[in-house]
């Protein structure tokens, strides 16, 4: 070995063998090498993977707010009816499409998710306005607004570009981006250019400070601090809360300002999302069949008239149940409220002597009733601010375990809103439930609301018939209507059901009955065959081998299936109850 290499060789032994001997007291040398190795792969995972997690959880995220944001102008159901269909189009669209490069795409989805909750309201309000469709609306307020979101996410995706949220997309990408590219022609001399993918993005990014004022949507902040009334318009919003079952609103139709309308006016009305949970008359419109008359008030002092419904008057008809034959005491009756709404039919109980438990899933909704609509205060013990199928089972399960609780001689089931009913309180086992803690004479009222003659009339109808034996069926509307054009029609429909069998026979109201109430006069006065319906009007000609098919179960439960085409139909009959505008501002 020639000398110069000797000594670099022995002067490399000292710096390497203190290495060596540090790592053999570290453990296996080999060991330590395979543990160095791991040390890399949370850089790898914030560099790939993380991108790509943070920009799907982010459209992810807006598409929930979106269909949130756009619940109060479609409703649940027409909202969701095509929506993956748009949301896969622009998926494939940008994951086989013409590539973008990465600043490019991070910042039009930084402009796109910006722009969202007002490109969806402002869409979704001129489609409802002009279209008049809960299908094609919805289609086309999807594409236009969502649909954006949803391709630039997936471009940039496609790119693993490291992103954030909202604005921040937008300010880290007009941060980054060179406004010239400095290149070198063949003659070696310098030039620069604006390219498309840079200048385009910029010009819409520099606009939006001028833009967003004037797109931004008239959404009320929550809660509100003083009740809003729309400018030029005969809105009034009291109350808007964003709760568990939707938008809670509370709402006023003020009187018109010249002589020429074409909306009721003098209303108070309680709104969930696209659905009215109820209403009653105010001002000029409250009127009762005699000085003695008492009307209930709001919080306010606000004098409150009828319904302006009268299926909830409808209901109250199970306290004129013959009780001849019937073990259900003169005074100290008990009733049980499932799905309060406005509280119309609790507060007349309540005011009738009835002894009334409350069920009602949506604390907005129960402290709407209480502070704009009269409802007397209940107590604690008889309010459950909860899932009615829970609190009936455990009701249920006391009654079969240990053979107390309270057996109701009165029941209301009314859950319709946004054009549906929870599927899972219409099985035959919430309604074996419901008969445990029945008296054995009481009676169920239960609200149908949709066409009928259809899959839900009559799986819902002969479902009650299976599990309690008898019903009765009543329409709500204030003069005869012929058989032929109730079937098929949207229909507000009442089935009385006993788990007696004791024939269910009405009374004939009395004064005390009607409350002082003009329309409690005109609904409970006509109990009789103007306003029965027969079973086979709903039911059609069902044989015996299909009948089984339509009883509704938790195990093959298809009714939320079977209302989407009714909660379609809702939609327009909401459009054509109020105006647009009623609908547009919440």
């Amino acid at each position: 070995m020639p000398p110069q290499a000797r000594r670099k060789q022995a002067s490399a032994r000292p710096k390497t063998q203190p290495r060596q001997e540090s790592s053999t007291r570290a453990g296996n040398p080999v060991a330590a090498t395979d543990q160095q190795k791991p040390e890399k792969q949370p850089i790898v995972h914030v560099l790939l993977v993380f991108p790509i997690v943070l920009t799907i959880a982010s459209a992810s995220l807006a598409a929930w707010i979106y269909t949130r944001a756009l619940d109060p102008l479609y409703g649940a159901v027409a909202t969701g009816l095509h929506l993956n269909k748009v949301v896969w189009a622009a998926t494939l669209l940008a994951g086989f499409g013409p590539t973008l490069s990465g600043w490019t795409a991070t910042g039009f989805l930084g402009v796109a998710l910006c722009a969202l909750p007002s490109s969806a309201y402002w869409t979704a309000a001129y489609t409802g306005a002009n279209f008049k469709d809960p299908v094609v609306g919805p289609v086309v307020t999807h594409v236009a607004a969502l649909g954006p979101v949803v391709f630039f996410a997936v471009a940039t995706v496609r790119r693993m570009i490291l992103l954030v949220l909202g604005a921040a997309f937008v300010s880290v990408w007009a941060t980054s981006v060179p406004l010239l590219r400095v290149t070198a022609d063949k003659a070696g001399r310098a030039s620069s250019a604006i390219p498309w993918h840079i200048l385009i993005p910029i010009a819409v990014i520099g606009a939006l400070p001028l833009a967003i004022p004037h797109l931004t949507s008239p959404v009320l902040r929550r809660p509100l601090q003083s009740p809003y009334t729309k400018p030029a318009s005969p809105v009034r919003i009291l109350s808007s809360v964003q709760s568990v079952t939707g938008l809670i609103v509370v709402g006023e139709s003020l009187p018109p300002a010249k002589s020429t309308f074409d909306y009721p006016y003098d209303l108070r009305y309680l709104r969930a999302s696209h659905s009215l949970l109820g209403g009653v008359w105010i001002g000029s419109k409250v009127s009762g069949l005699d000085e003695t008359a008492q009307f209930p008030v709001d919080d306010t002092g606000t004098v409150l008239g009828d319904s302006i419904y009268s299926t909830f008057v409808l209901q109250e008809a199970v306290r004129l149940v013959d009780k001849e034959a019937r073990a259900i005491p003169d005074i100290g009756e008990t009733a049980l409220i499932i799905g309060l709404g406005a509280g119309i039919s609790a507060a007349a109980l309540t005011r009738h002597g009835v002894a009334t438990t409350i069920v009602e899933i949506d604390p907005a909704v129960y402290n709407a009733s209480r502070q704009y609509f009269g409802l007397p205060e209940p107590a604690p013990e008889i309010l459950f601010l909860s899932d009615a199928r829970r609190v009936v089972l455990e009701k249920a399960r006391e009654r079969r375990v240990e053979a107390k609780g309270d057996l109701y001689d009165y029941v209301i089931h009314d859950l319709f809103s946004g054009g549906a009913v929870p599927g899972h309180l219409f099985t035959l086992e919430f309604w074996e439930d419901l008969k445990t803690i029945m008296n054995p004479d009481g009676i169920v009222a239960v609200n149908y609301a949709g066409s009928v003659g259809t899959e839900v009339s009559r799986a819902v109808f002969l479902t009650l018939q299976r599990s309690f034996g008898q019903c009765r069926v009543f329409h709500d509307s204030m003069k005869p209507i012929p058989e032929h054009e109730i079937q098929g029609d949207f229909r507000n429909l009442v089935f009385f059901c006993s788990p007696s069998t004791k024939p269910i026979i009405f009374r004939q109201a009395i004064q005390a009955d009607y409350l002082g109430s003009h329309l409690r006069a005109n609904v409970l006065a006509h109990l009789d065959s103007t306003r029965e319906v027969r079973a086979e009007v709903i039911t059609g000609d069902i044989r015996g081998q299909e009948y089984e098919k339509w009883i509704i179960k938790d195990a093959a439960n298809k009714l939320n299936e079977w209302q989407k085409p009714s909660a379609l139909e809702h939609w327009k009959l909401m459009r054509n109850v109020l105006p647009d505008v009623f609908w547009t501002t919440y």
